[in-house]
């Protein structure tokens, strides 16, 4: 059940709050998380940090430090530079 009011409230977030088309959004981030079937709060319980604070790195709207950035590398086995490709558009 929390499960899916936490998927009701990102659902609801993406309504209230639209992501511009020029927004750094990592899509690529939120697709390798869902093809693991896990949940914001799941990673972030995992990573030691807030969901809000993951969220925000899911989004675009901050940016990990390198050391946090390399575990989420290795919890979503994904390169934990392409983090920082977005920051300078590569």
């Amino acid at each position: 059940m929390y499960r899916y009011m936490l998927q009701f409230v990102t659902l609801l977030e993406t309504i209230i709050f639209p992501q511009e088309k020029d927004s750094c959004m990592r899509d690529w981030l939120r697709e390798k998380r869902n093809f693991l079937k896990l949940t914001q709060e799941e990673v972030a319980k995992q990573l030691d940090i807030s969901r809000a604070h993951y969220t925000q790195i899911e989004l675009g709207q901050r940016n990990p430090s390198p050391k946090l950035a390399k575990s989420i590398s290795n919890l979503l086995d994904v390169p934990w530079t392409k983090f920082f490709e977005d920051i300078d558009g590569s």
